[in-house]
């Protein structure tokens, strides 16, 4: 149990160094040397305790890399303001594979914020490549209120490619339980350029865009009189 622990710790280590194979497996074989005779000095079973975080860990051996045995392209740093709230930073910026960026402001490939930017983000507003949140931009972006994408789904308002939402839905392909305006658009009520499909079991409402479009919103008015203000300006701004 003490050896695999150890070899996860250890291989969470060299995952963040950015350097060679040869480099690195010289290195897991150090730091398994060192905690194995540390664990049978002191009986300490727990790597983290013996030698630190990962991230503290791959760092000083990153620091110490001379230029030659850095990887290009592979640099890594990070930054993380003194202003804290509850103990959480207000900005923390992550360059390279030095785990989880965490604030009220986090940028990384992996992030956790109230605003999060990074190849997977997750925050109340969020911006990457998959992007969850309540408002969320990203290739693929999945939130509550707004998702904005290449492909969007959320429960109240998806926009893009592949849009898939509760209440309206705006894209390519848009998919909706209510209102879905796109080329293809398969809802209640629909705004098409190219062509419609109705859900089944449901009565339904298809306009032609933009030729039918003020027919359009007046059913939109009369359908949903009380629709948030936004999406009805939204919806005309589209159409």
């Amino acid at each position: 149990m003490k050896i695999r622990a150890f070899e996860r710790y250890v291989n969470q280590i060299i995952n963040q160094i950015p350097t060679s194979y040869k480099v690195r497996r010289r290195i897991k074989m150090d730091l398994l040397e060192t905690l194995y005779a540390q664990a049978e000095a002191t009986d300490v079973k727990d790597p983290i305790e013996a030698m630190g975080p990962v991230a503290e860990v791959a760092r000083e051996f990153t620091e110490n890399l001379l230029e030659h045995q850095i990887k290009k392209g592979h640099y890594q740093s990070e930054f993380k303001s003194e202003v804290n709230f509850f103990g959480i930073p207000l900005i923390h910026v992550i360059r390279g594979n030095l785990g989880t960026a965490f604030g009220i402001i986090a940028i990384g490939p992996k992030s956790v914020g109230l605003i999060s930017v990074g190849g997977l983000a997750l925050g109340i507003v969020s911006f990457g490549g998959l992007s969850v949140g309540m408002i969320t931009f990203g290739g693929i972006a999945l939130g509550y209120n707004l998702a904005i994408g290449g492909m969007a789904i959320s429960k109240v308002l998806a926009v893009g490619g592949l849009a898939v939402a509760n209440t309206l839905a705006i894209g390519g392909l848009a998919i909706s339980k209510e209102v879905a305006i796109g080329g293809q658009a398969s809802g209640v009520l629909m705004g098409y350029t190219d062509t419609f499909k109705a859900l089944h079991g449901k009565e339904i409402y298809a306009f032609r865009l933009p030729a039918q479009s003020e027919a359009f919103m007046l059913k939109v008015r009369s359908l949903y009189p009380n629709m948030n203000a936004f999406l009805k300006w939204l919806i005309q701004l589209f159409l």
